[in-house]
């Protein structure tokens, strides 16, 4: 579901319902299936996370609201990698929950190590976690390029070879979702 709301006189919902969700406003950063009558529902309820955003714990979505509530999803997906969500309903209204987001500790870069024609970058990290190198010859804020190939996790350290270049890299490893 894009992140707009979808307003129905009535429905009865069979299929899957896709929500993504980017913050906390309706309509802005999640979408919502809006219905003045009565919607019956059944089917699945598929949630994920998208432009890099995780909830915090407790944080809320109205997913869908209408008159009248009938039935429930039968399936419920949710990013459950990244965090844990709760579904509940209310006569009028389905509500996704965030009970509980899994934090990832930022990795910390060990000394860099040269090895012939490269330099071998060593992080901390975290298994099945997935880590991107960026370098920046300047250190301006918007000159960040990723190195190609991001980086998976499979023990408490993982580490990527960069070719050596005749001017100034600083480093930087992200996390991603």
């Amino acid at each position: 579901m894009s992140s707009r709301n979808l307003d129905l006189g009535s429905a009865q919902l069979v299929a899957v319902l896709n929500c993504a969700l980017s913050g906390t406003i309706p309509g802005t950063n999640y979408g919502q299936l809006q219905v003045s009558g009565s919607v019956t529902l059944n089917g699945t309820l598929s949630v994920n996370l998208a432009n890099n955003y995780i909830p915090t714990t407790s944080d809320s979505f109205t997913v869908s609201s209408a008159g009248t509530r009938h039935g429930a999803f039968a399936n419920f997906i949710d990013p459950s990698n990244k965090v844990s969500m709760l579904l509940s309903t209310t006569t009028t209204s389905v509500i996704v929950r965030a009970t509980a987001v899994l934090v990832v500790p930022q990795p910390m870069v060990l000394q860099p190590v040269l090895s012939g024609s490269n330099v071998l970058l060593t992080w901390s990290a975290v298994s099945n976690t997935t880590y991107r190198v960026e370098f920046n010859p300047d250190l301006n804020p918007s000159n960040w390029n990723a190195l190609p190939g991001d980086v998976a996790g499979a023990s408490n350290t993982a580490s990527k070879s960069d070719a050596l270049t005749p001017s100034n890299r600083f480093y930087r490893v992200r996390v991603l979702p």
